[in-house]
């Protein structure tokens, strides 16, 4: 029986889709994988979702040693992060629909249909909520600098530090990356103020719980400006 040129170039095709797109229920030269019968076409592929995780683990470890800052320059250090932060995301939403509908005519071509695996909702999951962060800390940058700093007096509720991990000739150490203080306005809400590694001097040395300290800072974002600094109300 002999088969038209057609057919012969429909099995190819096939075949090389399989190959070339990892569809574990077709392989090289059309032969159906009798290990696997999910034929269906994965919208993200392993190297999709690589490539995605590597951004979102650089973007976790700037965030982590992120220098930060006080007053003006802090705030326009948080509105650069939050913008490359917005341009990150939109590439990376940019990308994967450009790789998952290629995948998506296909799979609509030969019938065999798509589907997305857990690790692809993860990477979804991961540039909707880098999306998210972005516009906040945006928004939140944009609205200080057009409205200003507020100074008011708040009670010293606590304070804390924030320390990194690291290893250094095979002992793992810690070093404080940033120190966090916590007030509460006359109205009940608490809020916090972080001053990155170096800057603690800016708050008195003499503060103790409960104690009463006019400040100044960006109500948003709450980035303390230091000038004029802080200090305990008389």
């Amino acid at each position: 029986m002999q088969h038209s040129p057609w057919s012969r170039q429909y099995t190819q095709q096939s075949g090389q889709y399989g190959g070339q797109y990892g569809n574990p229920g077709v392989v090289a030269g059309g032969v159906t994988s009798a290990q696997s019968q999910d034929r269906r076409f994965d919208l993200f592929p392993n190297r999709i979702i690589s490539i995605v995780f590597f951004v979102a683990m650089l973007l976790a470890a700037l965030l982590s040693s992120f220098p930060g800052g006080v007053g003006a320059s802090g705030l326009r250090c948080k509105l650069i992060f939050g913008v490359v932060m917005l341009i990150v995301a939109a590439c990376g939403i940019i990308y994967v629909f450009v790789k998952a509908v290629p995948r998506l005519r296909l799979a609509k071509d030969t019938g065999y249909g798509w589907k997305v695996s857990m690790s692809g909702w993860t990477t979804v999951v991961l540039i909707v909520i880098a999306m998210i962060a972005g516009m906040v800390m945006t928004s939140f940058a944009a609205s200080d600098y057009s409205t200003g700093p507020v100074t008011d007096t708040v009670t010293f509720v606590g304070d804390g530090t924030f320390r990194k991990s690291y290893r250094s000739h095979g002992i793992r150490r810690s070093r404080t990356t940033a120190s966090y203080y916590e007030f509460q306005t006359d109205s009940g809400k608490t809020f916090r103020i972080s001053l990155p590694s170096g800057y603690e001097d800016l708050m008195p040395a003499d503060l103790e719980y409960g104690q009463r300290v006019t400040l100044t800072y960006y109500p948003r974002t709450r980035i303390l400006v230091p000038d004029p600094a802080p200090k305990i109300a008389g």
